[in-house]
């Protein structure tokens, strides 16, 4: 009987370490937890839950770019998910020479972005919140998709 009531309450701290895991996690945005919900849906199911829309983390973007390009895929904190191409794909010594009278860090960026990013990509960027206090989103973006590319091969001017 005294191994009965241990079992029980041996069951019982696992499933309250469980909740309390749960707990301390970040809650998933509706995007991320309709990607879980199709992720894990039966396919009788699955068909009944709305199809994956841009910025949601389980939406296919290859088919806004050439077959075969290689794309960067961001997220956002807001669990936003966005695709454009690579940092190294995007410039060539023509296009610089078509930015350089660019006078802003921003405008040198915005155009590169432009330049990466598919019309819809470019939607979901520019519809990401921006509040006011908060880390900018716009900055994260950029340096994460250049930081991604780094190539120790490469040095700054070539």
């Amino acid at each position: 009987m005294a191994k009965k009531r241990d079992e029980v309450l041996l069951d019982e701290l696992d499933d309250r370490e469980r909740d309390e895991s749960a707990l301390e996690r970040e809650p998933l945005s509706v995007g991320e937890a309709l990607a879980d919900a199709r992720a894990q849906a039966s396919d009788e199911t699955r068909d009944m839950l709305p199809e994956p829309k841009p910025g949601d983390p389980d939406y296919d973007w290859s088919h806004h770019y050439p077959e075969g390009v290689d794309l960067y895929t961001h997220t956002y904190p807001n669990g936003t998910v966005v695709s454009l191409r690579r940092f190294k794909d995007i410039y060539s010594k023509q296009w610089l020479r078509s930015i350089r009278n660019l006078e802003s860090d921003f405008d040198i960026q915005n155009a590169a972005i432009d330049r990466a990013a598919c019309e819809t990509a470019q939607e979901v960027i520019d519809a990401v919140p921006c509040p006011i206090g908060e880390p900018d989103q716009f900055d994260a973006l950029f340096e994460a998709w250049q930081k991604a590319d780094l190539d120790e091969s490469v040095t700054p001017g070539e």
